[in-house]
């Protein structure tokens, strides 16, 4: 999935912000951060929801970037519980890399 779309969003809107001398405090900054946090954590569980209960996975892996997020992992966790499978996640955080990262080295 891409979120290239919603990113580009807030970044027009904070410099259509910018452009009309209007300035965020740091709790309005954090109000945004918190609402597209929960955006995407939100698309992100239902579409693994829905992708689980189509295909009728017995497991779920969460890795790379992404799975540090703790908001998404609690998400996915409540999501699953209910259809009694399992969600591996990395145990440590030195192993939340991020994938294209991993790409670029090899």
């Amino acid at each position: 999935m891409s979120f290239s779309g919603l990113k580009s969003q807030v970044y027009n809107m904070l410099r259509k912000l910018e452009k009309n001398n209007i300035e965020l405090d740091e709790q309005m900054k954090a109000n945004i951060a918190f609402a597209f946090e929960q955006k995407i954590t939100h698309m992100l569980a239902t579409k693994l929801y829905q992708a689980v209960r189509q295909y009728k996975a017995c497991s779920v892996g969460l890795v790379g970037g992404v799975a540090a997020n703790s908001v998404l992992r609690e998400q996915i966790n409540t999501m699953v519980d209910p259809l009694h499978i399992s969600c591996a996640t990395p145990t440590q955080m030195v192993y939340f890399t991020d994938n294209a990262a991993m790409i670029g080295v090899v």
